[in-house]
């Protein structure tokens, strides 16, 4: 009977430790949240699929706005983000366990994006905000700033406060090209990778 009772508990025990170590994978995989949907106006996609108000936004989601609608963005670093009418942005990176450091990279595929960047890095952080479209790239050091991105290729951004450094890579150069966008100017891009600004009055 003690034989039996012996090989009963040292069956138990093998199985709680599996589980336990089951729940610590899974927990593992589990990807965390980086922000959600706080306003809707129309039809938007999360994934391709309906979204609504209060789903949340994990680092990869891709949401898309249709004709006549809206979708206002809150993340979890304070980051706000609205989506004009016919837009898609993908979250390609937002890694925000270290806020210090975080790394938030949006690529805006189409049409317009209004971020504001509450949360500024430190000048010696290793970490990196900004939104790409296209071939360039806007750096940001808690900032607010209008994207748009044109079915002709064409890039636009206009800078309403703080900084943003515009890196452009063309296709036949190997380093980058760095220009810093004041406020209140206006920067755009060409289908053939010109540059131009103008500052608003």
């Amino acid at each position: 009977m003690n034989k039996i009772l012996t090989l009963l508990l040292t069956v138990l025990i093998s199985v709680s430790c599996q589980d336990k170590t089951s729940k610590q994978v899974v927990a593992k995989n589990v990807p965390s949240v980086v922000g959600s949907i706080v306003k809707i106006k129309g039809i938007v996609l999360k994934n391709n699929i309906g979204a609504k108000e209060g789903d949340f936004l994990f680092e990869g989601d891709t949401l898309e706005t249709k004709d006549k609608s809206f979708a206002r963005l809150e993340m979890k670093d304070k980051t706000l983000m609205n989506l004009g009418a016919n837009s898609k942005i993908n979250l390609k990176d937002y890694k925000i366990s270290n806020m210090d450091e975080r790394i938030v990279d949006i690529n805006l595929v189409i049409g317009k994006l209004k971020t504001h960047f509450r949360n500024k890095l430190k000048n010696d952080s290793k970490g990196s905000l900004k939104v790409s479209s296209g071939m360039v790239s806007f750096g940001v050091r808690g900032t607010e700033f209008i994207t748009e991105s044109l079915v002709s290729g064409k890039t636009k951004m206009l800078l309403l406060e703080g900084k943003v450094v515009l890196k452009q890579k063309k296709k036949d150069v190997k380093e980058e090209q760095e220009i810093e966008i004041k406020p209140l100017e206006i920067v755009s891009i060409s289908e053939t990778e010109e540059i131009t600004t103008q500052t608003v009055t």
